[in-house]
């Protein structure tokens, strides 16, 4: 059995490890934001269980994920964060998303799961719109975390007067 951990950190409370139990020690060397796992063993064709846990020490804190069929000497796996099942095609759908982006924290959590979608490949987002009063905070804040998912180029378009170059005029009601 392993006891090689992998963190993954949503938030402080959130954690939760990983390890490998099977019929040969194996270790875990590397894991990927996207939920990959690496690991290395001595034994193939042979049944890994992928274990969780949300403290790394103590026998009693582990419990069974999913089982793996071992065919090679090093494995690679997704153990969390799986992929979206819904868009079977290679398709991605053109979307425009629009928020209010204003007083609470559902709308950078949809924002956030649009760009979630997107690195999927199950939409390609065209635009972002902003309905607000005039204040050009919301756009910055969509902005800012268009900047972070790496797709800064988003044009955003906004009633507002107030905020200045983001989006084109012609956007502008």
């Amino acid at each position: 059995m392993a006891y090689f951990a992998v963190l993954v950190c949503l938030r402080a409370q959130d954690a939760q490890f990983f390890r490998i139990a099977g019929p040969v020690e194996s270790g875990i060397t590397a894991h990927t934001p996207d939920g990959f796992i690496t690991w290395t063993n001595a034994l193939t064709n042979a049944i890994f269980v992928v274990q969780t846990g949300q403290i790394p020490h103590g026998q009693t804190n582990w419990v069974d994920y999913l089982e793996v069929l071992v065919t090679n000497q090093t494995t690679t796996h997704r153990v969390y964060r799986p992929p979206l099942s819904f868009n079977t095609s290679n398709k991605r759908t053109p979307i425009l998303f629009d928020q209010d982006y204003n007083s609470d924290c559902g709308d950078v959590g949809a924002h956030v799961a649009a760009l979630a979608l997107e690195r999927f490949g199950h939409v390609k987002i065209l635009g972002m719109g902003i309905c607000v009063g005039d204040s050009a905070a919301p756009a910055r804040a969509m902005r800012a975390v268009n900047s972070v998912y790496g797709r800064s180029e988003i044009p955003i378009g906004t009633n507002s007067s107030a905020v200045l170059n983001a989006s084109p005029p012609e956007w502008r009601t």
